[in-house]
């Protein structure tokens, strides 16, 4: 259990093992069972939220089955499963996993069967004939599951245990509710399929669920809402495409953003262009575009209806509100910006953006930083028909100073052409500034045809600087790609932070030759305090000295102290020497005590190697608690960060 790290699988932090009072130490989920959500909870799901929990649920069973040993669960049903509240949505997290013997060996001691007939409803048939227990057997119960996720329902409610058999043992399954999408009603048939080699195995499940399903209408492959089940409230965005307000959907009780449409009729084809454009929105789940939710398609009421983002477009944040943007908090901005866009860039059939710019970026508060939506993509015909119907080009014309060349030129747009854009969006991350404020329409063009480009601030950063170039090349073929472009922000661009390197490194003949020269031991007994004591004693330097040393720093990072300040030399060899150590802050993280520790043994053999060592520090650590994630030391004592806030007993 200890091995395990997935996204979808519960924490494990550890065991109590004492006889009579063996217990499990694992992360807490305050939402508590998918069972409890699904059956006693008043709560409303959308279809979109319960493909997530269908997604999520199945991505940690294939985990399981798809490690060097695999494991099967064995007792796979909706009160295995824990849930919490996500931005959007729900984490779902599988638990009580990999005890089958310690279960089995308590249902022997307890003399009870109670475990095996209260999970009776998710058992494979198989099971049921005792015959063994296959991965497929782990794949039928997570179809009884995804039966809970559409009916809401739980499996054989009120029935005896002898009619649950021979219904199951007889090919008969739940009925499944005719309001369940099509796709997904297959995909449970299959899970439940009477022979288990009919079934798909977990890694083809989490494919299965992870294409587009679409949900609710079989003649256009999104939700449809009524211009009455919206309440809108105050506008938040305008512009010659649509009016943007802030609404609730009454009948689901969310907060959303409404974009009504400048449009008072569509012609036949139009409409079904219009249709199309909808669906293709629909398709789309990447985190850094925004959420399309449906549209109302009533003549004349045409919206869209979205996911809410409170802080409104990056523009707003970059160009009106008073925000101080720290340089990592920018570099992640620009890659949220460039992972949205690629995402649309390698669809099987590629979507161009063709209006990129701050305005069609929506941002949210994050845990650290922001987060950043691409939003008003994939309506080009129907953004066209609006301007026609308007007979307004102002959106083309606000739209100019992100315009690449090679459009103004009344060429192709090319998926360069979005790069361009791009360009221009992280010289405004840069800048702060609007670009070629107050500057007329022709003064841009000319400008931009000329091959000339925005001022770069001197206080940027040289590889964010390059990039910016890069994008903004004029001609289209020396522009990155997209991928190329999400590749370049993630290499580690350094910009103002905390990043630490190695130097001095690989000259130890330089400095040995340089101390003989000069006749001084200086630099020897300046290290002293970081030396291992095989070193000490004159033996060969090997890799775990290396790690006696950074346990030293460790321990610097600790206490914030100089090591041995203030002790003569020949003290801090006898103390190193009799196995003594420097005394660890009371108030350090256990963990991060005990790896100290191992860092800096007596016998090198017992201290980690690097590559352990770096394994040690990457772990989940949690330092004091579930509510946050980590300790921040200052001059002034240790301060929480906290992951999450939750108000107890009014405090």
């Amino acid at each position: 259990m200890d091995s395990i790290r997935c996204p979808n699988i519960i924490s494990f932090y550890g065991a109590c093992t004492e006889p009579g009072k063996y217990a499990l130490v694992m992360e807490y989920m305050s939402l508590g069972s998918l069972y409890k959500i699904l059956h006693e909870d008043d709560l409303v799901l959308t279809w979109p939220e319960r493909l997530s929990i269908a997604v999520q649920t199945a991505n940690g069973i294939n985990y399981l089955h798809q490690l060097p040993e695999p494991v099967l669960h064995r007792d796979i049903k909706s009160l295995n499963f824990l849930t919490e509240r996500a931005y959007q949505g729900y984490t779902v997290k599988v638990c009580d996993f990999g005890l089958a013997r310690t279960r089995n060996e308590t249902t022997r001691q307890t003399k009870s069967n109670h475990t095996q007939a209260y999970t009776l409803p998710w058992t494979a048939p198989e099971v049921l004939r005792f015959e063994d227990y296959l991965d497929k057997s782990d794949i039928y119960s997570l179809g009884v599951v995804f039966w809970e996720l559409a009916s809401r329902n739980i499996p054989y409610y009120n029935r005896q245990d002898d009619v649950i058999r021979a219904s199951v043992l007889a090919g008969d399954r739940l009925k499944i509710p005719e309001s369940t999408p099509s796709a997904f009603r297959e995909l449970i048939k299959k899970c439940w399929a009477q022979n288990p080699n009919d079934r798909p195995n977990s890694s083809d499940l989490v494919e299965m669920i992870e294409k587009p399903i679409r949900f609710q209408d079989q003649s256009h492959d999104f939700i449809h809402i009524s211009d009455n089940d919206l309440k809108l409230h105050e506008k938040i965005g305008d512009g010659a495409f649509g009016t943007v307000h802030r609404a609730t959907w009454i009948s689901r009780r969310y907060t959303i953003a409404v974009k009504k449409l400048h449009l008072t009729h569509l012609t036949d084809r139009a409409e079904k262009e219009f249709f199309k454009e909808l669906s293709l929105m629909d398709s789309i789940r990447c985190p850094n575009i925004i959420c399309f939710f449906g549209a109302c398609t009533e003549p004349g009421k045409y919206a869209l209806v979205m996911e809410y983002m409170s802080l409104g477009s990056l523009y707003k944040i970059l160009h009106e509100d008073n925000l101080v943007l720290t340089w990592p908090e920018r570099l992640s901005i620009a890659f949220q910006t460039a992972n949205g866009i690629n995402y649309l860039h390698q669809l099987r059939e590629p979507v161009l953006h063709r209006d990129i710019k701050s305005l069609n970026f929506l941002t949210e508060r994050a845990y650290q930083g922001y987060t950043v939506k691409v939003c008003d993509f994939g309506l080009a015909r129907t953004r066209n028909e609006t301007t026609r119907q308007t007979k307004s080009n102002h959106t083309q014309a606000f739209t100019l100073p992100w315009t690449a060349p090679e459009v103004l030129r009344l060429e192709d747009y090319l998926d360069k052409s979005d790069i361009y854009s791009l360009g221009v969006v992280f010289w405004e991350l840069a800048s702060r500034n609007i670009p070629y404020y107050n500057r007329q329409d022709d003064v841009i063009r000319a400008f931009v045809l000329a091959g000339d480009r925005l001022k770069i601030p001197e206080s940027t950063p040289s590889a964010f600087r390059e990039l910016i170039k890069k994008c903004w090349a004029q001609n289209p073929n020396d522009r990155p790609n997209s991928s190329d472009l999400v590749e370049m922000i993630e290499k580690p661009i350094r910009f103002q932070g905390h990043t630490v390197k190695v130097c001095d490194f690989g000259l130890a003949r330089t400095r040995n030759e340089t101390t003989r020269q000069t006749k001084s031991n200086h630099t020897q007994a300046y290290t002293l305090p970081w030396a291992a004591p095989e070193v000490l004693r004159l033996e060969d330097y090997l890799d775990k000295s290396d790690i006696y040393s950074l346990g030293v720093v460790f321990w610097e990072l600790a206490s914030r102290n100089v090591p041995y300040y203030n002790r003569q030399d020949d003290v801090i060899r006898a103390f190193v020497l009799a196995g003594d150590r420097l005394k660890i802050p009371e108030s350090t993280p256990p963990p991060f005590r005990e790896l100290i520790k191992k860092c800096w043994a007596q016998n090198p053999n017992d201290r980690p190697n690097s590559s352990d060592l770096v394994e040690m520090i990457e772990k989940p650590i949690r330092f004091q608690g579930n509510s946050f994630l980590f300790l921040v030391h200052c001059d002034e004592g240790w301060f929480i960060e906290y992951d999450s806030v939750e108000k107890v007993d009014n405090q």
